[in-house]
């Protein structure tokens, strides 16, 4: 995998080339949060991608090899005009781009089709929806403020988010990993100011739903049926309301779907993306 940087005054953002580079296919994958391009192993790994497309993730501003430059608030718009920028440079001459939006990543990707709907011809949205419940907005809003304040460990704040992204199945079978993963966590998002930045620009989000109607182009919507963050209820509201659409709800999973149960949803998205339209 090839490390990129995309850089200007406000800060510098690191993005990774994977798969077969020089296809002209990509596959834009938008993770959610805490984590970067290593959760999605399962499908880098996956031989349908890799063999037939440019793969392409990245890591929002602040997190990951991502760095923040300034003290300066920004907004989700922001993040769509990097994601937009990235395509421009790595996009020359490709015959189609897939955007994978997982969770956060949903929610961004639900704004890029607002803005540039011509520049994607398939959406995957991963358990994700165009808002969320009031109990979820005010646990974003408590962790930056912890996030923040700086009083806490990212440690501790970690803990107390890590069993909202998982079953309870799944949280007992890596129960001895919780520790490693957590670890993780904390080394992805050392920069916490940035990391309350970035929470922010999701909290004080567009109206998503305005991108409905720009969205004309085949989706994908997954869900599962134990999500504690995005639950069949936002999965139901995109189904609706966005024209063409394909919807699966997946059984004993929780919000990390695709770590879950990545080889069934590593079959869903290859089967759609196969699929003529």
């Amino acid at each position: 995998m090839e490390t990129k940087k995309l850089e200007n005054k406000h800060r510098s953002i690191a993005y990774y080339i994977d798969g077969t580079k020089c296809s002209h296919k990509i596959l834009l994958f938008l993770n959610g949060l805490y984590v970067g391009n290593t959760s999605w192993i399962k499908q880098k790994r996956y031989k349908y991608f890799r063999d037939n497309y440019k793969i392409i993730f990245m890591d929002y501003p602040g997190v990951g090899e991502s760095i923040e430059k300034t003290a300066d608030n920004y907004g989700m718009d922001d993040v769509v005009d990097i994601i937009r920028s990235i395509l421009d440079l790595e996009g020359d001459g490709f015959e189609e781009c897939n955007l994978i939006g997982y969770s956060v990543g949903g929610m961004i990707s639900l704004r890029f089709m607002y803005r540039f709907p011509d520049c994607i011809q398939k959406l995957v949205l991963l358990n994700t929806g165009a808002d969320v419940d009031e109990v979820i907005a005010n646990k974003i809003y408590d962790i930056t403020k912890r996030l923040l304040t700086c009083e806490e460990s990212l440690e501790s704040i970690f803990k107390s988010v890590y069993p909202l992204h998982h079953s309870s199945e799944y949280l007992e079978k890596v129960k001895d990993m919780e520790n490693k993963i957590i670890e993780a966590y904390v080394k992805y998002n050392k920069d916490r100011i940035a990391l309350g930045k970035f929470l922010k620009s999701i909290r004080n989000r567009p109206n998503l739903r305005e991108s409905f109607k720009k969205i004309k182009i085949p989706t994908l919507i997954i869900g599962a049926d134990e999500d504690k963050i995005f639950d069949h209820k936002y999965q139901d509201e995109l189904v609706d309301n966005i024209e063409i659409t394909e919807y699966h709800n997946i059984k004993a999973c929780g919000h990390s779907s695709y770590i879950e149960k990545y080889r069934e949803i590593n079959k869903l998205m290859e089967n759609f993306f196969r699929k003529q339209y």
